[in-house]
C-alpha cells in the first residue's frame, strides 16, 4: 500500500492505514471561529464544531475518518490525509478535506455544505 517517490534529495512514502492526528481541541489560527474537537473513538477519528466559509458564514461540520494516508520523509512523519471522511450529521456536506500537518500540529480541514455553498475551511493548531 505505500509508494515512494525522490523528492528535493529524500525519499517520501505514503501509507494508508488507521493513523488519526492527536486528539484534543484545535484552535482558530485567525479566532473567529469555534473551536474543532478531535476525538477517537475505536477506529473511528471524529471531528466537530464550527468554521466560517470565506463569506463569513459560519456552519459547523461533524465528520468521521476511518483511514488516513501518512506521508513520511527519510522516516520523518510530514502530513495525514483523510481518505475517507464522511458527514455524520447529515447536513450535506461534501468534498470533504483534512489534512493534519506534524511539523506546525495545524489542522485544515476544508468542505462544502448544501445550504451555504463552497468554500468553508478550518485551520487550527492543536493545544496542550
Amino acid at each position: 500500500m505505500g509508494e515512494g517517490s525522490e523528492t528535493g534529495g529524500g525519499t517520501e512514502t505514503t501509507v494508508i492505514g488507521k493513523f488519526p492526528p492527536p486528539a484534543g481541541t484545535y484552535k482558530d489560527k485567525d479566532g473567529k471561529n469555534d473551536d474543532t474537537k478531535v476525538t477517537i473513538e475505536g477506529e473511528k477519528t471524529k471531528m466537530e464544531r464550527g468554521t466560517t466559509n470565506s463569506e463569513g458564514d459560519s456552519s459547523g461540520f461533524g465528520f468521521n475518518i476511518t483511514e488516513w494516508k501518512k506521508t513520511t520523509k527519510d522516516g520523518k512523519d510530514i502530513k495525514l490525509e483523510s481518505v475517507d471522511a464522511t458527514d455524520t450529521w447529515g447536513w450535506g456536506h461534501e468534498n470533504i478535506s483534512i489534512v493534519y500537518y506534524y511539523d506546525t500540529q495545524t489542522l485544515h480541514i476544508t468542505y462544502d455544505t448544501a445550504l451555504h455553498g463552497k468554500g468553508h475551511s478550518f485551520i487550527g493548531t492543536k493545544q496542550p
